[in-house]
C-alpha cells in the first residue's frame, strides 16, 4: 500500500515525496508506514546527520539522510524492540527547536530536532505506541498474529464483486484462475480472487468449481510467499478442504499441498 495512504505525516516537518517513494521501495512487504517526516537534525551516538528523513513502520523505525547525489536510501534501522522509552520537549529547557529523544537497549540515546512542539509531540506518540505494540505483540504471539493479519488485509483489502457474478459466472473465474496457477501466473489467480472478495455465492456452481474457486487461489498466494497473513488467504483455504471431494485425488493433492504450504 502507498505510504501516503498509511502514514502520519507531521505539520511543519513533511518529507520530499520523491525521497519517500524511494525509501519507501525498500521497506519489505508486509510492513506498512506509520510515521513519515523529515528531522532537521538527527543524534545517535556518534552520528550526525544535518537534517534526515524519518520513516516508522510497524517494526521499524528508518532513517535516511539527506544526499546531495545519489538516491535516497536508509541509513539506520532501528527495531522497535531495541527502544526501551522516548520523550520530547523543547531544546535546552527553551526552544524554540523542539526534540524527540529515545533510548536503545545498551544505553545508546537518540535525537530528534523539529520546528515547533507539535510535529515533536506527534512524532513522539506515534513512536511511543508503535513501542508499546511491539512489546504487546512479543508478549502475546495472538495478538501478533492479529495485527498481521489486520494489517495484511488493510494494506489489500479484499473487493466485493464475486457477490454480482451468476453461477455461469462463477464457474468461469473458478477455471481460469485453475488454468492460471497451472500455467504458473500466481500473481493473476491471487489478484483476482482477492478483487472477488468473500461471499461469492455457491447455489449453481458444481462441486469441482467450488473447490477450486478457492483452492487454486490459496495455492497461488501461498506459492508466492509473503502473503499467508492475508485472511482471505486462511479463508480459502478453510472454504477448499470443507468443499473438497476426498475421493478425488487431484483435490486431494491440492489441499494437503496448501496446507503444508501454510503450516511450513
Amino acid at each position: 500500500m502507498d505510504w501516503r495512504e498509511t502514514a502520519a505525516v507531521p505539520e511543519d516537518a513533511n518529507p520530499d515525496p520523491a525521497v519517500m517513494d524511494s525509501i519507501a521501495g525498500k521497506i519489505p512487504a508486509g510492513q506498512r508506514v506509520l510515521l513519515a517526516c523529515r528531522t532537521r537534525r538527527f543524534e545517535m551516538a556518534a552520528l550526525s546527520y544535518g537534517s534526515a528523513t524519518v520513516v516508522l513502520t510497524g517494526q521499524t523505525l528508518i532513517v535516511a539522510k539527506d544526499r546531495t547525489f545519489g538516491r535516497p536510501r536508509p541509513d539506520i534501522v532501528i527495531p522497535l524492540g531495541e527502544i526501551v522509552g522516548s520523550g520530547f520537549g523543547p531544546l535546552l529547557g527553551v526552544g524554540p527547536t523542539w526534540e524527540v529523544t529515545f533510548d536503545r537497549k545498551r544505553g545508546i540515546g537518540a535525537s530528534m530536532y523539529f520546528a515547533g512542539p507539535t510535529p515533536a509531540r506527534q512524532v513522539e506518540g506515534e513512536l511511543r505506541a508503535a513501542v508499546s505494540n511491539v512489546l504487546a505483540e512479543a508478549a502475546d504471539p495472538d495478538l501478533a498474529q492479529l495485527h498481521r493479519s489486520l494489517a495484511a488485509g488493510q494494506a489489500r483489502p479484499p473487493g466485493d464483486i464475486g457477490k454480482t457474478l451468476t453461477p455461469a459466472q462463477i464457474t468461469d473465474e473458478s477455471r481460469r484462475m485453475r488454468q492460471q496457477v497451472a500455467a504458473g501466473d500466481l500473481g493473476s489467480a491471487w489478484d483476482r480472487r482477492v478483487q472477488l472478495g468473500y461471499g461469492v455465492p455457491s447455489d449453481g456452481v458444481s462441486q469441482p468449481d467450488r473447490f477450486w474457486l478457492d483452492a487454486a487461489p490459496a495455492i497461488a498466494a501461498l506459492r508466492l510467499g509473503g502473503l499467508k497473513d492475508h485472511p482471505m488467504v486462511a479463508m480459502c483455504c478453510g472454504m477448499a478442504d470443507s468443499n473438497q471431494d476426498r475421493g478425488d485425488p487431484e483435490q486431494r493433492a491440492a489441499v494437503a499441498e496448501f496446507t503444508r504450504l501454510f503450516h511450513g
